[in-house]
């Protein structure tokens, strides 16, 4: 039997491999262990051996923090579904599950189905081609390692861009680049977007999508990271290396050597100027509940405190009729995230959901649709007095 993480979206250390044991060992980066993603070939005989994961031996933190209520996932690379595997047990030093394994085939395993920057690309590049009068692709710019960014922008006419005229939401994920649950919560928001439900959306508003904003990170299987932050990885330090640190400064001016990715997305939120900015992210904690990180109530001013309010009612009462809990969490005082920033200035609404792939991939893609249907119904939510011309506040506290 063969285990190998060398693969795209791979990640993890293989330390043993038989028909009765497989053990890997999960890279931590600045926050702990977290993504694995592992192809398990040349299978001799049926077996189901334990899958035993392991913290990272690296690493200052020596057991498991974020992964208390993580699944693992299974898929037959002939094309079946996603499957969770079975849960043996949990510890804080190791995770036991059951893989039941067929000679001739080929399978990955990972802690949260991937999905590749080729296909999330071929995905939007064929919805354009599709609906051309409603879909465009927009490049953004490239990663370290050259791979283009794309924007998928949907609307029901094509504007001149810096020229939207309605207000524009704007929907990024993958800046932690295997945090694939949050993908899954903009897939849902693309799917309302796209269906015959999403007419009148499509007529009031703009919608760029931007599904894989690291893609180096996600080829890799670099967690939070893109190429730089994986450079600069040493195990030891405490600093939160992710590169999506980087927005905030970037948008205040701070002269720094900025990765190439940060300058594309910031320069087409400042070009396009959203009053909506929605950054999708993936947890494993909370008891396998989705949830949310958002700038605290009591630091905005009343309309934005009350959007927050809104958008966090909406959120959590979609997840009690699809049947689980939504933990959301603000974060007062936070001067590290762009979405913070842009709502204590008034410029934009802003929103970080998590997902967690515990609850199933249909249900984060139905919590996603029914978030921002909320959001685009919801008088309490100021879409059309906030973007456009808020945006010149940017260039007022930034000179």
């Amino acid at each position: 039997m063969k285990v190998t993480s060398h693969i795209p979206n791979g990640s993890g250390r293989v330390l043993n491999v038989s028909p009765e044991r497989i053990e890997i060992e999960l890279i931590a980066y600045s926050k702990g262990a977290r993504y694995f993603c592992v192809e398990v070939s040349d299978i001799e005989a049926p077996c189901e051996p334990e899958l035993l994961l392991v913290p990272d031996s690296l690493f200052r933190i020596k057991e498991f923090i974020y992964k208390f209520y993580a699944d693992v996932w299974i898929r037959d690379l002939e094309g079946t579904q996603w499957q969770r595997t079975r849960i043996l047990d949990h510890s804080p030093e190791l995770m036991r599950y059951s893989v039941p394994l067929q000679p001739g085939k080929r399978y990955l395993l990972s802690s949260e189905p991937p999905v590749r920057y080729v296909d999330t690309t071929r995905e939007i590049f064929e919805i354009a081609q599709l609906r051309p009068h409603e879909a465009s692709i927009h490049y953004l710019g490239h990663s370290i390692e050259h791979r283009p960014l794309f924007a998928l922008r949907i609307s029901n006419e094509h504007v001149k861009l810096g020229s939207e005229g309605k207000p524009l939401i704007h929907i990024v994920a993958g800046e932690h680049a295997s945090e694939f649950a949050g993908e899954q919560i903009a897939r849902g928001m693309l799917d309302l977007v796209l269906s015959e439900k999403g007419a009148p959306y499509r007529r009031d508003y703009i919608f760029d999508f931007v599904l894989n904003s690291n893609p180096d990170g996600n080829y890799h299987g670099w967690h939070q990271y893109n190429r730089r932050d994986w450079l600069e990885h040493n195990y030891q330090d405490t600093v939160d290396r992710s590169w999506h640190h980087e927005f905030l400064p970037y948008m205040q001016g701070k002269p720094f050597d900025y990765s190439p990715e940060t300058v594309a997305l910031m320069e087409w939120m400042k070009m396009t100027r959203p009053a909506c900015y929605l950054s999708m992210h993936s947890w494993e904690g909370h008891q396998g509940n989705p949830g949310a990180f958002y700038a605290s109530p009591e630091e905005l001013t009343p309309s934005l405190g009350q959007a927050v309010r809104a958008i966090t009612e909406i959120a959590c009462a979609i997840s009690q009729k699809l049947g689980f809990k939504f933990c959301p969490f603000s974060y007062p005082g936070d001067n590290l995230h762009l979405g913070q920033f842009l709502m204590r200035n008034e410029v934009a609404v802003a929103y970080l959901p998590e997902g967690n792939y515990a609850v199933g991939p249909d249900a984060l893609r139905a919590l996603g649709a029914g978030m921002l249907q909320g959001i685009l119904n919801d008088s309490r939510i100021p879409l059309r007095e906030l973007g456009g011309s808020k945006w010149d506040k940017i260039t007022t506290l930034t000179t």
